[in-house]
């Protein structure tokens, strides 16, 4: 590999690392925690912000408590 080639590997390893990427060897081992974050993180992260805008922490507060009580006590647990 040239001497650009290893610094851009490098670089995008690094990236990787930042962003929570996580390397295995098997496909299908963090399968868990993937179907936790894209089914749960991401989905609200997603509706959140296309709907709308917090203004005010107090809001912000009383919407996050009632995904957290419906998260913990309302939701099919698989």
């Amino acid at each position: 590999l040239t001497e650009a080639q290893v610094t851009v590997l490098e670089r995008k390893k690094h990236d990787d690392q930042v962003s929570g990427e996580i390397e295995t060897e098997h496909p299908g081992y963090l399968g868990s925690q993937d179907t936790f974050y894209v089914g749960t993180l991401k989905g609200v992260r997603r509706i959140y912000q296309q709907t709308f805008v917090y203004t005010d922490l107090e809001s912000l507060q009383r919407d996050l408590d009632e995904w957290v009580m419906y998260y913990n006590e309302q939701r099919t647990h698989q």
